[in-house]
């Protein structure tokens, strides 16, 4: 007899998240999106429908000495690839959660990713009484038909969704915008005006998403998932400067600098040890970025370093992020590829890894290579 009590793949995710303040509440979802991931993924994700409210007031006790009063707390997120994508709101005793936390958090924001096919003008008002929130909410068309199509859902979800911008804007919530562009299908015209039409509620913010599909994809879904590159950064830099009141994140913009600097990596090269070569791994969409950077740092230090391309074999597809690479693609990298030198130390992208230092198969940091390998931001 077991003395330990199991761990629900939901408690597992919260644990291997990297914040205490991510509370994933469902894998149940009510759209069928065209792109969705779970068709895609390489490996098995867990469907584990509800989270018991039992284990989230267990997360929540546990958990919340750990949390700034002031951080969000997030109620859809999941590590990619690991358990299947839900919509939070969905959940049957969603706003027993939400007074319950706010007992324990009256000034954290509840974070939530949702379609919007929930939010009625009653739901919003029970939502309002238990601010603050920041919804996010997915809109890839303002086009009933192209909406419908992509989200797999009806006309009257899609009213639903559409009015819902409005009654949360009026409700003082905060709320930003998503957009999976699929130009193939919608038209840039369509794309356009959905993205005019949620700039008009000056949203805290919008990310602009450029389809991605695995190895595991159709011949169809490859087609309509493929995009021109110059088109689809022309669009990006329209809308740009036709929403200049609001923020748009786009996470493939080639001119968005990375967020670290080789330098201080380099110097802590030669500290107590000195490393003679130094691989720096990183995978295609960081790549050309990660080199200027560290051809430029590497003047000013004596030692060789060299940026090393890493192909997402798991995945395959268009996947070209850190994010989604496994320990076994830096494997393939280090010990299959054309390297320009041998190295004697390697350093890797760490938003591959969880906050246990395992990638989302749940293979260890430690398994890549008998190489010192260390883990930068």
């Amino acid at each position: 007899m077991s003395l330990t009590t199991p761990v629900s793949h939901f408690e597992n995710e919260s644990r291997r998240s990297l914040g205490k303040n991510v509370i994933p509440l469902s894998t149940v979802c009510n759209a069928k999106c065209l792109f969705c991931s779970n068709k895609m993924n390489p490996f098995p994700i867990y469907r584990c429908g509800f989270r018991p409210y039992k284990e989230v007031s267990e997360h929540l006790y546990s958990n919340m000495n750990n949390v700034s009063p002031f951080a969000e707390i997030r109620l859809s997120d999941a590590m990619p690839g690991s358990i299947s994508e839900g919509e939070a709101t969905l959940h049957p005793k969603f706003f027993k959660i939400c007074k319950m936390i706010r007992k324990l958090r009256p000034t954290n924001p509840l974070h939530i990713t949702t379609n919007g096919a929930l939010l009625t003008e009653e739901f919003i008002a029970k939502m309002e009484k238990l601010k603050p929130f920041h919804l996010c909410i997915s809109y890839h068309s303002h086009n009933v038909d192209n909406w419908c199509k992509i989200f797999g859902m009806n006309e009257k979800q899609f009213e639903i969704a559409t009015n819902a911008w409005q009654l949360t804007t009026d409700a003082g919530m905060c709320v930003s915008g998503a957009v999976v562009a699929l130009p193939s299908l919608v038209g840039y015209e369509d794309l356009k005006k959905t993205m005019l039409f949620m700039n008009s509620f000056n949203p805290f913010g919008m990310v602009l998403w450029e389809p991605g599909y695995s190895k595991m994809a159709s011949t169809e879904m490859v087609e309509l998932m493929t995009i021109d590159n110059e088109e689809f950064k022309a669009f990006a830099y329209e809308m740009y400067e036709a929403c200049d009141n609001v923020s748009i994140t786009w996470d493939k913009n080639p001119h968005l600098p990375l967020n670290m600097q080789p330098y201080p990596y380099m110097q802590d090269t030669m500290r107590e040890k000195v490393y003679r070569k130094v691989m720096w791994l990183t995978g295609e969409a960081a790549y050309d970025r990660l080199v200027k950077l560290v051809a430029h740092a590497s003047q000013y230090v004596p030692n060789e370093h060299y940026v090393h391309k890493v192909i997402n074999h798991t995945y395959g597809g268009n996947i070209t992020c850190n994010g989604l690479l496994l320990i076994d693609d830096l494997r393939k990298a280090v010990f299959e590829g054309r390297l320009v030198f041998e190295p004697d130390l390697i350093i890797a992208p760490n938003t591959m890894l969880d906050a246990l230092g395992n990638d989302m198969t749940e293979v260890h940091h430690t398994d890549v290579t008998h190489l010192p390998i260390w883990w930068r931001d």
